[in-house]
């Protein structure tokens, strides 16, 4: 299920923003906060992003520049409301490569519309760049006895052809004791089906492991039945601030 995270100042236009989304089939996340947003668009990796925008607040245009240059969001569909049309303000922040625009009071048909063509698009971009992707798991070691591994795309089509020539013998005797955390927020979408995939590969790595699930927290949630085996995360930040916790 998509994730889509709404960042507005006033709670009024949240509340509307949701109620204009009640059918599209996706789950919400909300906050009024443009920093806490901007955050929560690195670490959660939503499917999109619906922004309240003001003109006379600049904490709004500021979170959209941000968004648009953070290495993490800026490929994520952005999809500003705004309270007025005003032509020369539009102008200024399609310099931002925003993907729909929506005036209130929001018209429900039109922004669900809005949200599924955004949605879409970012999709089909993201197929695109798994065809073309060499590696679709990469490795890397935060420290002597913990690795990290990132599924770039999808586990099914990209991933298990890929994980016998990766995870040979060898990588299993250099990482043995290891702490592994498996971060699954690049991946474009998950089916139940990959779940299951998700299961099977895990008795694969030889000490804890952690997962940062992201958007896809819910469906593992929902169609898995792995949290007696694993440790569940949302975010890096989240995994990373218990990694602190038990050194203390």
């Amino acid at each position: 299920m998509d994730l889509v995270l709404i960042v507005d100042k006033n709670e009024s236009g949240i509340s509307e923003a949701e109620q204009a989304l009640a059918g599209a089939r996706c789950r919400i996340v909300t906050t009024a906060s443009y920093a806490r947003g901007l955050a929560y668009a690195r670490s959660g990796s939503p499917n999109a992003i619906i922004l309240g925008v003001y003109p006379d607040f600049r904490d709004s245009l500021e979170a959209l520049r941000e968004i648009r240059t953070d290495s993490l969001a800026k490929n994520i569909p952005v999809i500003v409301i705004l309270t007025k049309p005003d032509d020369a303000f539009l102008s200024r922040i399609q310099q931002f490569g925003v993907s729909e625009v929506i005036l209130r009071p929001i018209d429900r048909n039109a922004s669900i519309a809005k949200l599924r063509s955004a949605l879409n698009t970012d999709l089909t971009r993201q197929e695109k760049a798994a065809k073309v992707r060499v590696n679709h798991i990469t490795i890397s070691h935060p420290d002597l006895r913990q690795t990290l591994i990132e599924f770039k795309s999808g586990l099914k089509k990209f991933v298990v052809p890929q994980f016998r020539t990766v995870f040979t013998t060898e990588f299993r005797a250099k990482t043995r004791g290891h702490k592994f955390c498996i971060d699954l927020r690049d991946l474009p979408d998950m089916s139940p089906e990959e779940v299951e995939i998700l299961e099977k590969l895990l008795p694969v790595f030889s000490g804890p492991v952690a997962i940062i699930a992201g958007r896809h927290m819910g469906t593992i949630l929902t169609f898995g039945d792995i949290e007696e085996k694993v440790q569940l995360f949302f975010s890096m930040e989240e995994y990373t601030a218990y990694l602190e916790t038990k050194k203390k």
